[in-house]
C-alpha cells in the first residue's frame, strides 16, 4: 500500500508527522486499536484497503462509524495543530501541508461515510423486508450475525421505528426496536412525495390513532411537548394536515403546554391558514379555560357557602380567560380565510372591550 508520505515527498514532512502521530494516538486512545486503523485515513487506494480492513478484522458497523466519528472530531483540532506550527513555515509550505492533510483525512473519511451509508441502507431494506413478515427471531438472529443496533439505522432520512409504526408491525417487534433507542425524542425528515415531513415515533404513532402505542412512547419517556424542527406536535400535525378531533384531544390530555398556543404563529393561527373547522379552535380553549380546576374551585365556594359579589365573579371569569391571549394576527388570518366561526371564538374569549376588538376587525376590513 502507498502511503501520504511516499507518493508526496516533496512535502516538508514535519507537519504531517505530527498530524499523524496524533491521529494515530486519538483513535488509539478512543480504542479502536484493530489492526492499524490509522492506515485507512492514509491509504491512496481507500477503495481496496477499506474493503480488505472489513473483510480480514470483522470489524462492525457501529465501530466502523464510531471512528468515523472520533475522526472528525480529531479534524476540528487540526487547525489549533497548524496554528501552532505556521510560524516555523512559509504561507506556500502551510499550503501543502494542508492540501496533503486534506487527501490524507478529507477524502478518504468522506469516501467511509459513503461505504457505511450504503451499508446501512442495505441492512436498512433487509430489516424492513423482515418486520413486515412480523418475524422476530429471523430479526434477532440478523442483528446478533451482522453486530447491528437498530437505533444505528436511523438516518435524516428514514427511521426503523418510525417504519414500523406507520406499517402496523406487532407490537412484540416495536418494544424491540424500542429497546435499542437511547432516547425516543428525535425528529427525521421523511420525502412524501417530493415533500419532506418532520416525524417523529410520538407524532406518527398519534397521527395513526394508535393511541395504545402512543402511550407506550410516552411511558418510555416521550414528550408530548416535544418539538420537531421548530413546531409543537398539534402544529406539526396541523401543517401536514394529519390532525383529527380525536388526536387533538388525546395531545392536550396528555399535558401538552399552554405556552405552544400563546404563541402569535401557533397551532391557531396555523388550524385558521389550513382551514380547519374552527371547532378544532373551541377543543383548545375548551381544554384549558374554563377547565376541570375551574369548575372544583367554584364547588368550593358553593360547598363551603361562600358568596361571591358579581365584581368578584366578573374578575374570576376575565382571569381565566386571560390564559390564552388572543392575538390580533389571529383576527387578521380569520378575516383573510373567511373563517367567521373562528372569529366568534376569539371573541368570546378576548378579555379586552368590545369597541377595541371591533374597531380591530373594522380596520382589517377596510
Amino acid at each position: 500500500m502507498n502511503t501520504i508520505q511516499e507518493e508526496n515527498s516533496c512535502v516538508t514532512g514535519e507537519y504531517k508527522d505530527i498530524v499523524l502521530s496524533r491521529l494515530e494516538s486519538f483513535i488509539r486512545e478512543n480504542g479502536f486499536v484493530k489492526n492499524n486503523i490509522i492506515n485507512l485515513f492514509q491509504s491512496l487506494d481507500i477503495n481496496k484497503e477499506l474493503q480488505d480492513y472489513i473483510n480480514n478484522n470483522n470489524i462492525s458497523l457501529k465501530e466502523l462509524s464510531d471512528v468515523v466519528s472520533d475522526v472528525k472530531n480529531y479534524m476540528l483540532s487540526l487547525s489549533l495543530v497548524l496554528q501552532k506550527y505556521q510560524w516555523k513555515q512559509k504561507p506556500q509550505k502551510i499550503n501543502e501541508m494542508d492540501t496533503s492533510i486534506n487527501i490524507i483525512l478529507k477524502n478518504n473519511l468522506s469516501f467511509i461515510e459513503n461505504f457505511i451509508e450504503n451499508k446501512r441502507k442495505k441492512f436498512y431494506d433487509t430489516i424492513t423486508d423482515i418486520i413486515k413478515r412480523n418475524n422476530i427471531m429471523e430479526l434477532r438472529e440478523f442483528m446478533q450475525k451482522n453486530d447491528i443496533s437498530l437505533s444505528d439505522l436511523s438516518t435524516e432520512s428514514y427511521d426503523l421505528l418510525v417504519y414500523a409504526i406507520e406499517n402496523n408491525i406487532s407490537d412484540d417487534i416495536i418494544r424491540l426496536i424500542l429497546s435499542h433507542y437511547p432516547t425516543l425524542n428525535y425528529y427525521f425528515f421523511d420525502n412524501e412525495e417530493g415533500t419532506e415531513v418532520e416525524k417523529s415515533p410520538l407524532s406518527s404513532a398519534i397521527a395513526e390513532d394508535n393511541f395504545k402505542l402512543a402511550d407506550l412512547l410516552i411511558q418510555n419517556k416521550a414528550d408530548i411537548n416535544y418539538k420537531l424542527f421548530f413546531n409543537d406536535i398539534i402544529k406539526n400535525l396541523t401543517i401536514n394536515k394529519l390532525l383529527d378531533d380525536k388526536n387533538l384531544k388525546y395531545i392536550l390530555n396528555k399535558g401538552f403546554h399552554i405556552k405552544y398556543v400563546n404563541l402569535e404563529s401557533s397551532l391557531i393561527y396555523e388550524l385558521i391558514k389550513a382551514s380547519y373547522p374552527s371547532y378544532f379552535i373551541e377543543i383548545v380553549f375548551k381544554h384549558f379555560i374554563f377547565d376541570n380546576d375551574f369548575i372544583l374551585n367554584f364547588l368550593h365556594y358553593y360547598k363551603n357557602k361562600e358568596r361571591l359579589s358579581h365584581r368578584q365573579l366578573s374578575h374570576i371569569i376575565k382571569k381565566e380567560k386571560s390564559k390564552i391571549s388572543i392575538k390580533d394576527r389571529w383576527y387578521n388570518t380569520a378575516i383573510e380565510f373567511g373563517a367567521l366561526d373562528a372569529i366568534d371564538i376569539f371573541i368570546e374569549y378576548d378579555i379586552r372591550k368590545e369597541d377595541a376588538i371591533l374597531n380591530l376587525i373594522k380596520k382589517k376590513i377596510e
